[in-house]
């Protein structure tokens, strides 16, 4: 394998099985910059190596069914040695210092997009093509990852996974462990659009039903309307979040498509902002979206 250690990130996909991750540490490559998919609520096993592994009573409780597949292969990623056992089967990577973790489903302030037989395409998707084309999620521009019913904050998910990871590891043999070296997590997405494509987005505080209803209708007809460019074989999307009103807020109005048309649309919602202010007498402010505070029901935060 030829990769420089200093640049390059080894992405390892959900169908990569178990099998191929061990043999690719146990083979003492520098890696330091390695990726998977953080696919959650994924409990199932690969046909080959993955059901093998898993069988083998001694590494049930770190790979067993009951271990989410992201999990399952952070703790191969940490490595561990199996009680009772002088073979050192899961050597971890001593080397890594960036786990990059691509989530599968679109954050706040991510682009969405349906083409012209209105199925919606994630730009998340996890094709290996897109690789190069991937950005690391910030403070200014965040993700917060669903885990059960939960939104969680980037700190809070990644310390999520750090404790998971480490749960059945005994404390002496963690590498991991608070105060010692451990890699740091990265969320991150593909961003892969389709060329001649723009992402835009606007970020408004709304303060009541009234102004949203006024908001959503017109983002949305203009959506229907754009999506008339069916017939060029074009593809657009308005996209709102959160995409219901769940009280006063931020809300995230996202455009996607050909430059001329989202700079359509977008002039469009500014007129149509001028009017909700004008009718029911509250100032709808644009914000950036690191200012943005979403609707306390939501439960989001920083």
């Amino acid at each position: 394998m030829w990769f420089n250690p200093e640049s390059d990130v080894i992405y390892l996909g959900q169908e990569t099985c178990l099998g191929v991750l061990v043999a690719l540490l146990k083979s003492g490559l520098p890696i330091q910059r390695i990726a998977f998919d953080a696919e959650h609520g994924n409990y199932s096993y690969h046909n080959c190596c993955d059901t093998a592994i898993a069988n083998k009573r001694c590494l049930q409780q770190f790979l067993g069914p009951q271990v989410d597949s992201l999990v399952r292969r952070l703790r191969i990623l940490h490595g561990f040695t199996i009680s009772g056992s002088t073979e050192n089967v899961f050597p971890g990577c001593p080397s890594v210092k960036e786990v990059l973790l691509f989530m599968k489903t679109p954050g706040p302030f991510d682009p969405e997009i349906i083409d012209e037989h209105g199925q919606r395409w994630q730009v998340n998707t996890s094709n290996p093509s897109d690789c190069v084309n991937f950005q690391r999620y910030t403070a200014e521009r965040p993700h917060y990852p669903l885990v059960g019913q939960v939104y969680m904050s980037m700190n809070a998910y990644t310390d999520y996974l750090l404790a998971t990871t480490i749960s059945s590891i005994p404390v002496r043999n963690s590498a991991w462990e608070q105060g010692k070296k451990a890699p740091k997590f990265q969320l991150s997405r593909f961003s892969q659009l389709p060329t001649g494509f723009v992402f835009k987005l606007l970020v408004v505080n709304l303060t009541g039903t009234g102004q949203h209803r006024m908001v959503w209708w017109k983002f949305n007809l203009l959506g229907e309307m754009l999506l008339g460019g069916k017939r060029r074989g074009e593809c657009n999307v308005n996209s709102m979040f959160p995409a219901t009103y769940s009280g006063p807020g931020s809300y995230v109005l996202k455009f996607t498509g050909p430059e001329q048309r989202v700079a359509f649309q977008m002039e469009e919602i500014m007129k149509e902002l001028t009017k909700a202010q004008e009718l029911y007498k509250q100032e709808i402010k644009i914000v950036e979206p690191k200012m943005a505070v979403f609707p306390a029901k939501l439960g989001m935060s920083l």
